[in-house]
């Protein structure tokens, strides 16, 4: 057959496009594509606004393949290398493509399976290319053949994500490489082969454990292949501290991202305190100014002394249902000291707290989740004491992220304070529920 020149075009026909976007981390990242593409020989010429264009050209090919996997890893739009793969069942095999977004720059990684009858592996190898612009770029992938194909027993590994999660599993030696969640990779072994499989999380995700012939939640498992086996390998959002510290025993204090029931479409900044058994989450207040997310103990009346107010930074928050410990001042600071009834000494305040005790003056108590992803639950403020009095500003409706607060006591202490407070001072508090409202 005559070969024919192809426009740069022609060469991303229809028929052979496979598109390929990256993956989601954050849902207002705007995300590019990326299109990888099988075909015959082509000559091809630029068009104008188009990124750099790969043609893999793969050698030697078997004529038992029934098909071939390309993995392509490579910098994103934020320089986060990530890592997917195309399958393709029809055409060609020594030449296939990658098409980037215009302005993709760096190191590219390509990874070429391919494969037999039956999905087990013929052939595998890679090569690396540096994309240095909008150009077209030809790299050689020279494979290596596996000689078990259709004789030996078959180690299959399923990966799999809840809501969103992803990550890709790797064996030593080579043979299995899902790149991706919610695919099968599958290899044919010598029999008597020791394979040690590698689970790695993608930078939102944890590793949630194996299943089938390998368990546990360490990321590796070693499995001999006397016969055929099978092994999953789940991943999942993190939803607590506890569950990064699961999968990273040594990981340090710090900010991570947590996921609301696991959703990756409901993600959360939140500070990880690892060094305690179990691990604390905190939420990171970004209004943290002197009249900001404070409490406060006013004197006057039946409480002598100097004005009580405590000032927050973080709030301790249990992840699984949402709920502030008012109780923790970890990350707070508390000015003042002063004695009520003649006898207790108060010396802080639980957070979002008001108290006086019949003075002229009210407690008083700001809530800023302003830059949070949380507003206050409806009903989670009330007032309480001996006829007590204040206000709550604007008034609570599940939907709202900012509050003053005033609370007092007509005949003697009052307070206003998360429903079910009595006596809030000191570490006197009760919860405070939030709502997830982004």
């Amino acid at each position: 057959m005559n070969k024919v020149e192809r426009s740069r075009k022609d060469f991303r026909m229809p028929a052979f496009q496979r598109t390929v976007r990256w993956p989601r981390r954050h849902a207002w990242l705007v995300l590019l594509p990326i299109a990888v593409i099988s075909c015959g020989d082509a000559a091809s010429s630029s068009m104008p606004g188009e990124g750099p264009l790969v043609r893999i050209h793969v050698e030697p090919v078997s004529t038992a393949s029934v098909s071939a996997t390309l993995t392509v890893s490579a910098l994103n739009p934020s320089h986060v290398l990530k890592t997917f793969m195309q399958t393709f069942n029809q055409g060609r095999f020594d030449l296939l493509g990658a098409s980037f977004p215009m302005g993709t720059r760096g190191q590219v990684f390509f990874q070429v399976d391919l494969l037999g009858a039956g999905y087990c592996l013929l052939a595998s190898g890679t090569a690396s290319l540096d994309l240095t612009s909008d150009s077209e770029f030809d790299q050689k992938v020279v494979v290596s053949t596996f000689p078990y194909c259709g004789v030996g027993p078959f180690l299959s590994v399923q990966v799999s994500g809840l809501l969103g999660a992803g990550g890709s599993v790797s064996s030593m030696p080579n043979g299995i490489s899902c790149a991706d969640t919610g695919g099968t990779c599958k290899a044919a072994m010598m029999k008597g082969t020791q394979i040690t499989l590698t689970a790695i999380p993608d930078a939102t995700s944890v590793f949630a454990g194996w299943g089938g012939a390998c368990s546990g939640t360490t990321r590796t498992c070693s499995v001999t292949v006397n016969a055929d086996l099978q092994v999953s390998a789940n991943f999942a959002s993190p939803v607590s501290c506890e569950q990064i510290r699961s999968d990273q025993p040594t990981a340090p204090d710090g900010n991570r991202t947590l996921f609301v029931a696991g959703d990756k479409t409901k993600p959360w900044d939140a500070y990880c305190q690892m060094t305690t058994t179990p691990t604390v989450a905190y939420l990171n207040l970004t209004k943290t100014s002197a009249t900001d997310n404070f409490a406060q103990f006013t004197v006057g009346g039946a409480s002598t002394g100097i004005t009580v107010k405590t000032n927050y930074t973080k709030v301790r928050i249990d992840p699984a249902v949402l709920k502030v410990d008012t109780n923790d001042r970890r990350f707070a600071t508390s000015m003042g000291a002063l004695v009520f009834n003649g006898s207790t000494n108060v010396t802080s305040m639980p957070y979002a707290t008001s108290m006086a005790c019949g003075g002229s003056n009210a407690g008083a108590a700001n809530i800023d989740l302003t830059g949070t992803p949380f507003a206050v639950a409806t009903g989670a403020l009330a007032l309480g004491g001996s006829t007590p009095t204040g206000t709550t500003t604007p008034t609570p409706n599940g939907q709202i992220k900012v509050f003053n607060l005033t609370g007092n006591g007509a005949a003697a202490c009052g307070w206003n304070a998360p429903t079910g407070s009595s006596n809030p001072y000191n570490s006197g508090g009760s919860p405070l529920n939030l709502v997830y409202f982004p």
